[in-house]
């Protein structure tokens, strides 16, 4: 086995310098490694490209298959709640597809109803796991106000990175955004549905929900 790795990792090293890769040890030239790695064991290993080619389809699921999981159909939340006007999807442009690592929504706390954290509260309650605002903004982390790093030193002096600066991502993080983590494995069409169903349960009965806050 021995061998056969130092002969492999040789061959890497070669294909490497000749392709002109940079030889400073960096994340980029990391990631330059591995797919030559990827490569190599290709080369000296066909029969792994016919067992991924053969292998049945209900063992070994890709996340681009129908089932159990499929990035489109956890897309379809958004055509599947367009009726609710409170919940803004983000704007598709034409001849574009996104790939979200997040599915989020505007929400607009007037229209639904019910304040947004109650709202997302609500939905964690049910199963559903939701988040509001996704990150702060990274100007109003304590890097920029409590331990500004020595390079500081040599920025101009009306520098600023006081709340208010951008009014639109502090509501967004503050009042708007609502983000779901189901894009991903092994989410199925029974989960989305989930979603969907808990969606409308809250919503129908926020009269109720509102009523148990205030006691």
């Amino acid at each position: 086995m021995k061998p056969e790795i130092d002969k492999a990792i040789h061959e890497i090293f070669d294909i490497y310098k000749k392709r002109n890769f940079m030889h400073a040890f960096t994340l980029e030239s990391i990631s330059d490694i591995f797919e030559i790695g990827n490569e190599v064991f290709m080369k000296y290993h066909s029969e792994e490209y016919e067992k991924l080619a053969l292998r049945p389809k209900s063992e070994a699921p890709d996340l681009f298959d129908d089932e159990p999981f499929s990035f489109d159909r956890s897309f379809k939340i958004y055509e599947q709640l367009k009726d609710i006007a409170g919940l803004i999807k983000p704007k598709i442009l034409a001849k574009h597809k996104h790939v979200y690592y997040l599915v989020a929504f505007k929400y607009d706390e007037k229209k639904i109803g019910i304040p947004r954290d109650l709202f997302i509260d609500a939905l964690n309650e049910e199963g559903i796991p939701t988040g509001a605002g996704y990150l702060a903004p990274l100007y109003l982390t304590p890097i920029y106000h409590e331990n500004k790093p020595f390079i500081y030193n040599y920025f101009g002096e009306n520098i600023n990175y006081d709340k208010g600066i951008c009014p639109i991502t502090e509501r967004l993080y503050e009042k708007e955004l609502i983000t779901f983590q189901f894009v991903r494995a092994p989410a199925t069409k029974e989960d989305m549905d989930d979603v969907v169903r808990s969606i409308r349960k809250i919503i129908n009965n926020k009269e109720e929900l509102l009523k148990e806050k205030l006691k």
